[in-house]
């Protein structure tokens, strides 16, 4: 790759206090609207006969120099795309180049593509598998990282990378290999002139040594090679040992004759194993322009993955997204910038109801920590037909499920709190998470929606909880929310049709770790559960 430029049931996605983001959805319909709106055919025909893709991010090999109008077909595929994130790798020389500045041509060209706010760019510098001279590499990223000092004092931040693009990574071990990516990626990391995450993409092109993927390497490309071995190596990639967030693919010489329908299921394939992919039709010279067809494969990619699962797609389903910046809303009065950026695109649907995640710990934390914390989610609204920023509720976690007058009275109170701050959007929503059947005391008056259950699949099956369920729940169907993770995928739809009835707020997964930070295989089979009728 070393080239250069010269009925209505609510659906519940969450998460606990490790994590950033819950997001419920909700479904508020009549049957027959549900018909009208969603053929129950249709989906029985997408269900058995599409392969549905994952939202994941375009990378874009950008080896090619800016002169007059050259970047011109990436801008034109950012703008007609901007639910799609692309990740650019710039490459002015084989890296950075020498000097401390790009040409004034080049820097114009990359302040321009930076102002999208879809867009991150990532810098490439090549490793030569480890033998390049390490000093020449640690060079390049802070010629890279130093863009951002020398815009500061001219032209501004946006000439700034967020990450660094590692060419030419070795895939076999040995201790001194490990040693020189580690060093290398912490240099990156370490870079206080790259922005955002300063994302480390390191590319082997194979599947590498898992004693070389440390835990700074965001990306690793596991493949890059032409379609055809990408069709001939399905085994060895089904068994690759990252997390699909974690893999990259770049893919070359992808057939020009193919169908739309043929790279609609390629992509969506493609995607629900890597977070990070490109794809381009050209066969020689693969990063140095643009395929004929690559504009197409954008927006093909882009309308799989948002045409399933997307909340502007499903307006019979009310979306409720828990905000969960930092175990709370952050030191901060306000969100940080991918927040401020990322919320008013949510509060601007019409289905969509925003809360914020507030730790009770049990009722242990102090109450005044936690009156603060709903006060500053009030805070976010000051502005908000200018901003779009704001909350509608609180989501209170860890709450307990046993009842005292202390617990009750602690609950009672921070609950009121939310009602009372007109900060708080909409119908103030309170939710609370005890995970378990709480006590009859807990609910008079008890809050809008309580969590009886948040168990895996397993645990949520036994005889125990089932009898707890039966014995001890006094809440009614529009007060209760289900939550199960490790739900085998085959199974999803039934148990997504077995709660409906039970609850009015659902969340099911099969990912069996990390269930509230992704998007799992089985989120399209859940929302497409959410949406058959109930006989």
């Amino acid at each position: 790759m070393a080239k250069n430029a010269t009925s209505s049931s609510r659906v519940f996605r969450g998460r606990s206090k490790r994590f950033k983001c819950w997001s419920i959805i909700s479904v508020v319909l009549l049957v027959i609207i549900l018909a009208v709106v969603i053929p129950i055919a249709v989906i029985f025909s997408r269900r058995s006969s599409t392969v549905k893709g994952i939202k994941s991010t375009v990378l874009v090999p950008l080896y090619i120099y800016p002169s007059p109008g050259a970047w011109d077909p990436l801008y034109k595929v950012v703008t007609d795309n901007p639910n799609q994130n692309f990740t650019i790798i710039l490459n002015p020389s084989s890296g950075p180049g020498a000097a401390p500045y790009v040409s004034d041509e080049y820097m114009l060209a990359v302040r321009q593509i930076n102002a999208y706010p879809n867009v991150e760019t990532v810098g490439y510098v090549p490793t030569g598998y480890a033998a390049r001279n390490i000093t020449a590499v640690l060079s390049d990223i802070s010629v890279y990282s130093g863009w951002n000092t020398n815009a500061n004092a001219s032209t501004g931040t946006s000439l700034a990378v967020h990450g660094i693009f590692f060419d030419e990574a070795p895939s076999g071990f040995s201790d001194a290999a490990a040693t020189y990516m580690k060093t290398i990626n912490q240099a990156a990391k370490n870079s206080s002139g790259l922005l955002g995450d300063r994302t480390i993409i390191q590319n082997p092109g194979t599947i590498p040594d898992a004693r070389l993927v440390d835990p700074t390497t965001d990306y690793s490309v596991v493949f890059e090679a032409s379609y055809g071995e990408f069709q001939e190596k399905q085994a060895a990639l089904s068994e690759v040992f990252l997390n699909r967030t974690r893999t990259c693919y770049i893919i070359h010489s992808v057939p020009s004759s193919l169908s739309d329908g043929d790279i609609q299921r390629f992509s969506a394939k493609a995607s629900r194993r890597s977070d990070l992919f490109s794809l381009t039709n050209l066969d020689v010279n693969f990063y140095e322009s643009f395929g004929s067809r690559w504009a197409d494969y954008i927006d093909l990619i882009n309308r799989d993955c948002t045409s399933c699962h997307s909340i502007a797609t499903h307006p019979q389903l009310n979306f409720t997204i828990i905000l969960n910046p930092h175990n709370g809303p952050g030191a901060g009065s306000m969100p940080d910038d991918h927040y401020s950026r990322e919320i008013p695109k949510l509060n601007c649907q019409p289905n969509v109801c925003t809360v914020g995640y507030v730790r009770v710990d049990y009722c242990r934390r102090d109450m005044r920590e936690v009156c603060q914390q709903i006060a500053t989610y009030a805070g976010w609204s000051k502005d908000f037909p200018r901003s779009g920023l704001g909350v509608h509720g609180i989501f209170f976690d860890e709450t307990p499920n046993l009842y005292s007058d202390n617990v009750a009275s602690y609950l009672d109170s921070v609950s009121q709190m939310v009602k009372d701050q007109p900060g708080i959007l909409g119908d103030r929503l309170v939710i609370h998470n005890p995970g378990t059947v709480p006590d009859a005391g807990l609910a008079n008056p008890g809050p809008d929606v309580s969590t009886v259950v948040e168990e895996s699949f397993a645990n949520y099956q036994s005889a125990h909880l089932q009898d707890r369920l039966r014995r001890l729940l006094r809440y009614d169907h529009g007060r209760c929310s289900y939550m199960v993770h490790s739900v085998p995928r085959h199974q999803v739809v039934d148990l997504v049709r077995e709660l409906r009835p039970r609850g009015k707020y659902i969340f099911v997964t099969d990912l069996h770790e990390d269930y509230y930070c992704h998007f799992g295989p089985s989120w399209g089979d859940f929302v497409d559960a959410m949406c058959l009728r109930l006989e």
